[in-house]
């Protein structure tokens, strides 16, 4: 292929991708502000099952008290390339922690072979806790990083992943700020 054609290619690329994860970024909690307690947060809610995200799932009550959720981007590749990944920590946000020094975060552990949330720090350097958000229209669908499976709650409210794409849960974020 041409030099010339390439730098098409890859300029249409990077056009593509920039839109993407600026959207996405909006919904990431910054560090700094996770210290100053100002979380992006919102509702994570599957309509298929009716649950929301959480440790302890919990069905979507209109009007109701639910369980918020927030993002955070701990991947190390962004120090080296700002912005250069859309792979995200989900962190269940407690409203009482009572000096625990740990907040809970989505993991899929391939060694377990099972899907939870688990106490971690901030700095998080295992794959298995990084998801890559994928818009899908109005809802997200979430790939595991470590694993590539994607994620889905079962009737009961437990968290599973699958091999297949179409398979995933369809999840909504409603956003609470």
């Amino acid at each position: 292929m041409k030099p010339f054609k390439q730098f098409i290619i890859l300029l249409s690329l990077a056009l593509f991708s920039i839109p993407l994860f600026s959207q996405m970024s909006s919904v990431v909690t910054r560090p700094e502000d996770i210290l100053k307690k100002k979380f992006k947060t919102f509702i994570i809610l599957n309509e298929k099952t009716g649950f929301v995200m959480a440790k302890d799932p919990v069905k979507y009550e209109v009007g109701g008290e639910m369980p918020l959720c927030y993002f955070t981007i701990d991947n190390p590749t962004n120090i080296v390339f700002p912005g250069s990944s859309r792979f995200m920590v989900i962190h269940d946000l407690v409203a009482a922690q009572q000096g625990d020094a740990y907040d809970w975060v989505l993991e899929n552990n391939p060694e377990e072979k099972d899907v939870f949330f688990s106490r971690t720090r901030f700095i998080n350097i295992d794959t298995g806790k990084w998801w890559n958000v994928l818009v899908n229209d109005e809802e997200v669908i979430f790939q595991n990083m470590a694993t590539g499976a994607f994620l889905t709650i079962d009737p009961s409210g437990d968290y599973k992943t699958v091999a297949n794409r179409k398979e995933a849960s369809l999840w909504k974020l409603i956003y609470i700020y």
